[in-house]
């Protein structure tokens, strides 16, 4: 809505009442949005919450990651720098001692103790079935997609 003077010119609206109706348009369009953005935001938050996973504090024989902090490059006068491609965290290293805001980590048979901000507990290892187990397992067949492509047969070369 734009700012529209009166159709009169020889009585305007005085510019301060225009001013409040705009104001009072504007109002009335935040007042409907608002209850619709409070439930996206709801939604939003239940999808981040679902894909979270929960802290969970490392204990004695845990895997754990360690963050890498930004190595001291000599060349560079001391100045921190991350490749881009380097990675994020070294390890797994199994925890040895958990404190409250430490963690004891056997990095190469070397005892090291880090701050609980740069671990990063690792996901369980899955257990995979083994020979014996896959044989008895019956096979189960490849679902069908409507739609999907054949594979094309090698075209003979020239």
């Amino acid at each position: 809505m734009a700012l529209e003077r009166g159709k009169d010119l020889a009585n305007p609206i005085p510019p301060h009442l225009e001013k409040e109706r705009f104001l009072d348009h504007i109002r009335g369009l935040m007042a409907s949005a608002s209850p619709r953005l409070l439930a996206a935001q709801r939604c939003y938050k239940v999808d981040y919450d679902r894909r979270l996973r929960p802290l969970v504090p490392p204990g004695v024989g845990d895997l754990v990651y360690l963050r890498r902090g930004g190595e001291v490059d000599e060349e560079d006068s001391g100045v921190q720098r991350r490749h881009k491609l380097q990675s994020k965290a070294l390890g797994p290293y199994p925890v040895v001692r958990a404190g409250s805001h430490t963690v004891e980590i056997d990095r190469d048979r070397l005892r090291e103790a880090d701050s609980r901000d740069r671990i990063v507990l690792a996901l369980p290892t899955p257990v995979l079935p083994t020979n014996s187990t896959m044989e008895e397992a019956p096979q189960a067949e490849a679902p069908e997609f409507p739609g999907c492509l054949e594979p094309r047969e090698a075209e003979p070369e020239d």
